[in-house]
């Protein structure tokens, strides 16, 4: 058989497809993998939205919890009535950039009004006012809230 350059681009050309069919193209549809990811949580005094007491009222205390959390209580609240606690908690935004502050989920006998705007630039600080009512058949409060920053 005498060689020509038609025969010689059918034959490489056979060998490229061949060869791709063979050994793959390299791409995938999908992949699984494990990773180790560490995450580091900052301390209070380096934290980029700081939740503290109101100064406006002494009733009320935060504790700070192990998982993170954030508990408040409130130390006068009457039974058969609703109470309000007017900027009863602070946030501040201590990062660079604006946060819009929100309160996304509470208890049905908890009312958490966000004071001051919900849009906070550096160093701006939102009051959070609290009105429990246990004018109702409850006699507590107890619940969880959700503060949102975004």
């Amino acid at each position: 058989m005498r060689s020509n350059r038609r025969s010689v681009l059918i034959g490489l050309g056979t060998l490229t497809v061949g060869g791709g069919a063979a050994f793959g193209t390299g791409a995938f549809s999908s992949v699984e993998a494990d990773r180790t990811v560490t995450v580091n949580t900052a301390g209070d005094n380096s934290a980029l939205l700081t939740i503290e007491e109101g100064t406006s009222y002494d009733g009320v205390s935060l504790t700070n919890g192990d998982s993170g959390a954030v508990t408040i209580e409130f130390t006068e609240l009457n039974e058969n009535a609703i109470t309000t606690f007017e900027n009863a908690v602070d946030i501040t935004n201590t990062g660079t950039q604006t946060v819009d502050v929100s309160v996304t989920d509470s208890p049905t006998d908890l009312t958490v009004t966000v004071n001051n705007g919900g849009s906070l630039g550096n160093g701006e600080t939102a009051n959070l006012s609290f009105t429990v009512d246990l004018s109702g058949e409850s006699s507590d409060a107890d619940g969880t809230i959700t503060v949102e920053a975004n």
